[in-house]
This record gives structure tokens, C-alpha cells and sequence, in this order.
């Protein structure tokens, strides 16, 4: 910026510097094509981890929350799944397949015999039969 005609000749009561809009070279053009390019490199980096860790801390948000869920349940019904020992009783007499709980001598299920479970008993009951399985 050139001082006004006005200004010519005279000495500056004050200097200052101010931030103010300056032509760019073509190199300085350059420069910053390449900082920016540099920019966008980092900034797609960062995404991508960001994806990975979000993907990574879902999965644990995920785990954790089905867990909670679990013991909700548990405490809110006073009763966990647990493996327990059973006896399994097919019954001719009635045609029923039966399963008992061991610890408590509670019948957890029951069902009918299906037609090949039914002739297997069967055949097991004759002397001198072979059992088919």
C-alpha cells in the first residue's frame, strides 16, 4: 500500500504492524497445496483410527451391557442357568420320555415317545433281542 499524497514527506507519529491481506508468491502457493495435502492425509489417518477405536469400544459398550443385562436378570429372578446333573426315563408304561433333576428330584421335562424310541424299548424288553439304536 502506497501513503497517500497527503501523507508525503511527513514522519509517522507511530509504527505498527497489523494482520492484514498479503499477494501470495507462487511458491508460497505451492507450500501450502502441500501442508493442506499433508492436513487431509492426517486427517483421514485420524478417521480411520477413530474408526477402529469406536468400533473396538462399541464392542466392549456391547459386552458389557449384555452383561449387566444378565446379572439384572439373575437378581431380579433369583435364579441363574447353570448345568445340572439329570436322569433321563423312558417309560413304557405311559410312553413318556422324562427328565429329572438330580439335586432336587424335579421333572424339567417331558415329551412322548417317539415311534422309534417306542420299538427300541420294546425290543430291549424281549429276552434274547438285540436293542436297535
Amino acid at each position: 500500500m502506497k501513503k497517500p499524497k497527503h501523507e508525503k514527506g511527513k514522519e509517522p507519529w507511530a509504527t505498527e504492524n497489523r494482520v492484514l491481506p498479503v499477494e501470495l508468491t507462487e511458491e508460497e502457493i505451492r507450500q501450502h497445496g502441500k501442508d493442506l495435502a499433508q492436513r487431509m492425509v492426517q486427517i483421514i489417518q485420524t478417521e480411520e483410527e477413530l474408526a477402529a477405536h469406536s468400533a473396538d469400544v462399541r464392542g466392549r459398550l456391547k459386552e458389557a451391557t449384555a452383561g449387566v443385562r444378565r446379572l439384572a436378570r439373575i437378581i431380579s429372578s433369583g435364579t441363574d442357568q447353570r448345568s445340572v446333573a439329570c436322569s433321563v426315563y423312558r417309560r413304557l408304561e405311559d410312553r413318556m420320555h422324562v427328565v429329572v433333576r438330580n439335586d432336587t428330584d424335579e421333572v424339567v421335562f417331558e415329551r412322548g415317545l417317539t415311534e422309534e424310541e417306542e420299538l427300541a424299548l420294546r425290543q430291549q424288553a424281549l429276552p434274547g433281542v438285540e436293542a436297535i439304536q
